[in-house]
């Protein structure tokens, strides 16, 4: 009798998923690295913000996959055209820097009807195409360690196009002696400029009510741990209310914090205009 292929059933292998370590000192050891990433990221210079959260941008994730023996390189990079828009799109990979086995891939583009990169060189449209893929490829392994640090797991080059998206300068954390001759704020004016800053958040929580207040609130105290790593407003020193007390860098801070709580209350609300001192 001959055989044929309906006489048999192909029975599907059953595979059963496994830890392959005990769960807590997986944690354990990303809460590790969520913090020494935050000690590393509260120091940038440029933060990037959107609505009120902070987003890493590629050295960052170079930073956090050195943690774990990861690095990412460039497989390709080629010309691309997306109907009218030129461009380039690149193939990354991520490495297991011990082993040289591939862990993970992303393909990503840069074109030239983004509003960043509208009249740039070609060059510079290959190699942000490169820096995203690159990211990305470190997005898929360690987005989830980023999420325990507190950050979106969105790399920063994906969304550098949005208008919604700002850098905010901040002075950067002072370690040493301050340079003989350099102008910065005696410690007894560093009340004067919080002031200055309470105030100018006090205007635009206004509109938000009781309720809305304690969200506002909440945003605030967000935004500024985001971009200076302090746990509390006490622990701001006088240089850094000083730097947000300037009228330009604290219409930054207000736009940042009123973005935060429009997408927490999902409510559009407008920034009150600043008053006349």
């Amino acid at each position: 009798m001959e055989e044929t292929r309906s006489d048999y059933a192909i029975e599907p292998m059953e595979q059963e998923l496994h830890l392959t370590r005990p769960p807590e000192q997986v944690l354990a050891e990303a809460q590790r690295a969520a913090r020494a990433l935050k000690d590393v990221v509260a120091k940038k210079a440029k933060p990037v913000l959107m609505k009120g959260e902070q987003y890493l941008e590629f050295e960052d994730w170079q930073t956090v996959g050195r943690f774990y023996g990861i690095t990412s390189r460039t497989v390709w990079s080629r010309p691309v055209m997306v109907g009218e828009a030129a461009g380039w799109e690149a193939r990354a990979e991520a490495i297991d820097v011990r082993t040289g086995q591939v862990l993970s891939s992303a393909e990503a583009m840069c074109l030239n009807d983004e509003p960043n990169w509208k009249g740039k060189p070609s060059f510079q449209l290959r190699s942000m195409a490169q820096t995203r893929a690159c990211a990305k490829t470190l997005r898929n392994l360690l987005a989830w360690v980023v999420v325990l640090a507190g950050y979106r797991p969105t790399p920063a080059e994906e969304i550098a196009g949005m208008q919604d998206t700002e850098q905010v300068r901040t002075p950067p954390t002072r370690t040493e002696p301050h340079e003989a001759g350099e102008d910065l704020p005696p410690k007894d004016e560093g009340a004067k400029y919080r002031k200055r800053v309470f105030a100018r958040l006090s205007e635009i929580a206004a509109p938000f009510g009781k309720e809305g207040k304690k969200v506002f609130d909440e945003v605030a105290a967000e935004v500024m741990h985001t971009i200076f790593g302090v746990k509390s407003r006490e622990e701001m020193t006088p240089e850094q209310w000083a730097y947000w007390a300037q009228e330009e860098n604290l219409e930054r801070l207000a736009k940042a914090v009123i973005q935060g709580v429009h997408q927490k209350l999902d409510a559009p609300v407008e920034v009150a205009e600043a008053k006349e001192a």
